[in-house]
């Protein structure tokens, strides 16, 4: 638990010296999922998933995601949840570019709605 709590104050930049340190709070987060921290494993699912101080990768995020349901059945729930949001995330991201379109086309004919 004590790793957990220096993540989230890198995280947060509650308490350190230098205050927000994302990338230390990812490595403190790794420690900590390395020792089977499940809240550990989805905050580095959720930094994966959004880019915050890791690299954006939703394919890294699902597997944070999937290692928490399988360290801890009861948070089958926000991890569901999670999943979810990371699929509309995924599908998002595929068809940015069609949906940018549509809202451009829907700005140019606004008198139509």
């Amino acid at each position: 638990k004590s790793l957990l709590q220096i993540g989230d104050a890198y995280y947060y930049g509650r308490g350190t010296p230098d205050g927000v340190d994302l990338s230390k709070s990812a490595a403190v987060y790794l420690q900590a999922s390395q020792h089977r921290s499940a809240q550990a494993m989805f905050n580095l699912g959720t930094m994966h998933e959004h880019g915050i101080g890791l690299p954006k990768d939703l394919h890294l995020a699902k597997r944070y995601y999937d290692m928490v349901l399988s360290t801890d059945p009861k948070a089958s729930v926000p991890v569901k949840l999670a999943l979810w949001k990371l699929n509309v995330h995924g599908w998002l991201m595929q068809h940015e570019g069609i949906i940018e379109h549509y809202l451009i086309l829907a700005e140019e004919h606004s008198d139509l709605l």
